[in-house]
């Protein structure tokens, strides 16, 4: 069930403390001031509608600029309290929505595209604070019209209480109205959320699609997908517009039935001049309060339509878990590895069918398990089974006898490391995609890059290892990303690396580089390698041989490379 949106507000303003009150009480103050000009007009006029002038006009003045200076530093200090509200309680929102998202398995972390996801973490958590902010001026232009309608009834009673009487009706109207507002903000952030996913993918395959030659295939589709955010944008602006014309034009209504019901009074000499600036000035910032309460109740059903997009990328976890802004544990730290055993290791797809089916291994440091199999045999599915990142996985992982009941925690560096077959890098330095949040240790970093055969490359880069890789490591070239990758799980000397078939894009020559320092520097390690490689083969303790997701003949190389089963996957390869 979707948390509420009063229920978010409560939330937001015990994150935001004081500010929140601080910028009611700035405000409330400001409009309050707002009163004087209208006081002071109304004042004037009616001693010159009856001949008397003020005698102290100096002074007048001198309280008018008062006002205005007053209100100047209020609007500073309210800016001030605005930013100090707001960006606490937008970072809790994306802090905790990013945790929610790394504490889900890999493989069904984002629900929408990258793009789709940026777009709520933006805009949606970005307009979630200023329903608190137009609240909070509802309330206090809601002091000032309450205070002004005390001083028109004691100038006019009858005419201020039929002044009232369209407000009340088009605010009671405009209820009616919620249902077609979240429709329309519903519709509208779906197509913005389509629009900037699309973009977002279309950024990551850039190559793809020029190779492809689909460049004019992929603008049209843009153009549909902007069409179709046109028509929700124009549908949703038009209606609030049509809100806004009636809310904010109130009280222009209110003036002319004001006008009417003054007449006579005003010819007899008991409404004067001055009372009548008075009530149009105050009926002003009433329609304010009338305008902004338009506004607030389409916020309010953007924020319920911001609420369900902000839970369903969290997974169903409620707003006010997020709020909570909870630290979770840090992992125990995973000891010394003596052997590591897998039991009945099974990953099922959400349509039930079975990615790996009850595989088992033992495994020890100084030994290299080897898995192999034709495409499609569920190679990449036993590792990320084996790391946790599939959902749905069964059987047993036990670490020295003892079993790991959640390795998408504890399988993690410094006591494992994971290499994937497509690898990923952050727009940052060389260096830091490396490292990885660790302690920086410069002789950590070079044994990293001799063990993945790429301190040469970085000797030729200008900044060393402090280049920047770009979006995704595009600076650098498919065999690169890889050996990026490779060294950074080298990084720290875990005791159990899983890798898989991290050479794919490498030459020749490097790759048997690589994987003849690899069998210098794992003597003390762990290794399960996903790998179609025969001289990897040769340096295996056992190869794992699977098909359909089940292990259809295990043993050495010596002992299998005669066999029917070993010989048709290496001739698929």
């Amino acid at each position: 069930m979707t948390t509420s949106p009063a229920s978010v507000i409560g939330m937001m303003m015990r994150k935001g403390g004081w500010w929140y009150v601080t910028n009611l009480i700035i405000i409330v103050c400001v409009l309050l001031i707002e009163l004087l000009p209208g006081i002071i007009t109304r004042d004037v006029l009616n001693g010159l509608q009856g001949g008397t002038l003020l005698d102290v006009p100096w002074l007048i003045l001198a309280g008018l600029i008062g006002v205005t200076l007053v209100r100047m530093v209020m609007f500073f200090t309210l800016s001030f309290a605005h930013a100090k509200a707001r960006i606490p309680t937008e970072n809790t929102l994306r802090r905790a929505l990013l945790r929610r998202i790394l504490q889900m398995p890999a493989v069904r972390a984002l629900k929408g595209s990258p793009g789709e996801v940026v777009s709520r973490f933006r805009d949606d958590i970005n307009e979630m604070p200023h329903v608190i902010f137009q609240l909070n001026d509802i309330i206090a232009l809601g002091v000032f019209s309450a205070i002004a309608f005390v001083m028109m009834y004691q100038t006019a009673p009858q005419a201020t209480l039929v002044i009232a009487v369209p407000l009340v009706f088009i605010v009671a109207g405009a209820r009616f109205a919620y249902d077609r507002i979240y429709h329309y903000r519903q519709e509208r952030r779906r197509a913005a959320g389509r629009v900037v996913g699309f973009i977002g993918e279309t950024y990551g395959a850039v190559q793809a699609v020029q190779v492809a030659g689909a460049e004019r295939h992929v603008l049209a589709h843009f153009a549909q997908l902007n069409k179709a955010r046109e028509q929700a944008t124009l549908r949703e602006v038009l209606f609030d517009g049509l809100l806004d014309a009636m809310f904010r034009n109130a009280s222009t209504i209110g003036t002319a039935i004001m006008m009417l019901m003054v007449h006579q009074q005003a010819a007899s000499g008991q409404f004067q001049a001055g009372d009548v600036a008075f009530f149009v000035y105050s009926l002003g910032i009433i329609g304010e309060l009338l305008g902004e309460l338009g506004i607030f109740l389409g916020r309010q059903q953007q924020m319920r339509v911001s609420i369900q997009r902000l839970e369903n990328i969290a997974h169903a976890q409620p707003m006010a878990q997020l709020f909570a802004e909870t630290t979770p544990d840090a992992p125990a730290q995973l000891p010394a590895l003596h052997e590591l055993q897998v039991r009945d290791l099974t990953v099922t797809w959400s349509d039930g069918a079975v990615g790996v089916d009850g595989v088992d291994f033992d495994i020890k440091p100084g030994q290299l398990i080897v898995v192999t199999g034709v495409v499609g045999a569920g190679k990449t599915t036993l590792l990320r089974g084996l790391m946790g990142m599939l959902p749905n996985t069964t059987g047993a992982v036990l670490w020295n006898g003892v079993d790991i009941s959640i390795p998408r925690d504890q399988f993690a560096p410094p006591a494992v490391a994971y290499t994937s077959q497509v690898p990923r890098l952050f727009s940052d330095s060389l260096q830091e995609n490396i490292v990885q949040g660790r302690d920086i240790s410069d002789p950590a970093i070079n044994d990293a890059l001799y063990g993945a055969v790429f301190e040469y490359d970085v000797a030729q880069f200008e900044q060393g290892v402090h280049t920047l890789v770009g979006a995704r490591g595009v600076r650098l070239s498919g065999g690169q990303i890889q050996r990026a990758a490779f060294a950074r799980m080298l990084y720290d000397r875990p005791q159990l690396w899983c890798i898989d078939d991290v050479s794919s894009a490498l030459d020749i020559e490097t790759e048997s580089q690589l994987w003849k320092r690899f069998a210098e520097i794992r003597a003390d390690v762990a290794c399960v390698v996903v790998t179609h490689r025969p001289h990897v083969m040769q340096m295996a303790d056992e190869i794992l041989v699977l098909q359909e997701g089940r292990v259809v003949a295990r043993g050495t190389y010596a002992t299998l490379v005669s066999t029917v089963v070993l010989g048709q996957e290496a001739s698929a390869h």
